[in-house]
Parts: C-alpha cells; sequence; structure tokens
C-alpha cells in the first residue's frame, strides 16, 4: 500500500492492523498522514509526498473530520438554523484565527460570513 521510499516503522504497521475495516486505501493513508503529523515524525508536506496522498484528498478528510467534531459539539439539534448559524459563526473565528494575521482584505470575507449569520437568524 505504500512507497517503498523509505522504511515503515512497527508503529506504522500496528496502525495499519488497527485501522477499521471499509475504508479505502486513500482514507487509510490519510489516516497515517494525520497521525505521523501528529507525532511530529514528518512534516506535512513530507508526509503527504512520503505516503502517496494528494493535498487535495487530505484536505477532503480534513474537512470531513471538521464536520464530525462539529456535529458532535452541536449534537442532535433539531434546530437546523441555530445549528448552521453555530456552524457559520466557527468559520468566522477559524478565519480570523490563521487568514486575518496573514490577509489584510480578509475583513471583506469577514463581513460576508457575518451578513449570511444574521440571515439565518432571521430565516424562517
Amino acid at each position: 500500500m505504500f512507497t517503498n521510499k523509505f522504511k515503515l516503522t512497527e508503529r506504522s504497521h500496528i496502525a495499519e492492523e488497527l485501522l477499521p475495516n471499509g475504508l479505502t486505501d486513500m482514507q487509510r493513508r490519510c489516516m497515517v498522514v494525520q497521525q505521523v503529523v501528529a507525532d511530529g515524525d514528518f512534516p506535512l508536506e513530507e508526509a503527504l509526498e512520503l505516503y502517496e496522498v494528494d493535498p487535495k484528498a487530505y484536505i477532503d478528510f480534513a474537512v470531513h473530520n471538521m464536520i464530525s467534531t462539529l456535529n458532535s459539539l452541536t449534537g442532535k439539534s433539531v434546530n437546523i438554523k441555530y445549528t448552521s448559524r453555530f456552524y457559520v459563526d466557527v468559520m468566522i473565528k477559524l478565519q480570523e484565527s490563521v487568514v486575518e494575521p496573514m490577509d489584510s482584505k480578509f475583513i471583506e470575507v469577514k463581513e460576508h460570513y457575518k451578513k449570511l449569520s444574521n440571515r439565518l437568524v432571521k430565516a424562517k
């Protein structure tokens, strides 16, 4: 499954055995990338290359995990307006933390998100 560009550690083989069945090969590789990056074994760019994971596939994997986390934070809320606004407000905070310090034009994006959030509140 993995490239022969490097020697797999014992931990990699154990992780491979413990991964749930039913995952695609790409999902498995994304999970391994996530773990080796979290463990500090490789920087993200190197891990993606070593495990032959396309950055776009890893972004999809990250988004799926973030949505799962958000869903667990909101529980089984029946108020879709409230949940949607919560998600938008989380996106605003993420953008403020990550993008705003690097891009002075972020204010335009933030204003768009705030308008969207307010529309969700007013929606019936």
